[in-house]
């Protein structure tokens, strides 16, 4: 599982007895532990969800890095064990969408033309594009995704030299 910066997770830790069954009423405590350094990050005692032998910690980074967890029950009968995870910049999935949009737009979908400029042998050497996330907003020119500008030159016979997409 990759673990992101800025979103709250939830541990869980499940003790079981010898017999395989989940055990109920222990204290179990918690220290979290940024790995470069080895620094104590945040530390407490995880709350049992209901009696149900859950144990549960829930915490937010706020810095990607490799973090240690350790579990540490109160009594000698279940031992200490922990994890270590991996948190990441973001896990922003609109720049995802975003992107996705962008790239549908520029497969001409719910896309349009605007502004064209011709030379004098009537070739387009320079236009706007503007893609949106729908086709009623394509026609009411409202709401774009993003905007380019289109150029392109033209040898003296009229073959294409060049053509640029950037955004704006």
């Amino acid at each position: 599982m990759t673990y992101y910066k800025n979103t709250e997770y939830y541990f869980e830790l499940l003790p079981t007895d010898e017999l395989g069954e989940l055990v109920s009423g222990l204290t179990i405590n918690y220290n979290i532990f940024k790995s470069s350094d080895n620094s104590l990050t945040t530390s407490g005692t995880m709350v049992e969800v209901g009696i149900s032998g859950v144990y549960q910690l829930t915490y937010t980074f706020t810095l990607s890095g490799q973090y240690r967890i350790e579990y540490l029950p109160t009594t000698s009968d279940y031992p200490k064990t922990g994890e270590t995870i991996l948190v990441e910049e973001t896990s922003d999935l609109s720049t995802i969408e975003n992107l996705v949009r962008k790239t549908l737009g520029l497969t001409q979908s719910n896309y349009r033309l605007i502004n064209p400029v011709y030379d004098g042998n009537k070739n387009l050497v320079s236009a706007t594009i503007k893609i949106y996330n729908s086709a009623s907003d394509c026609d009411n020119d409202v709401s774009p995704i993003a905007s380019y500008q289109v150029y392109a030159t033209f040898n003296n016979i009229g073959l294409m030299q060049s053509y640029k997409v950037t955004e704006i």
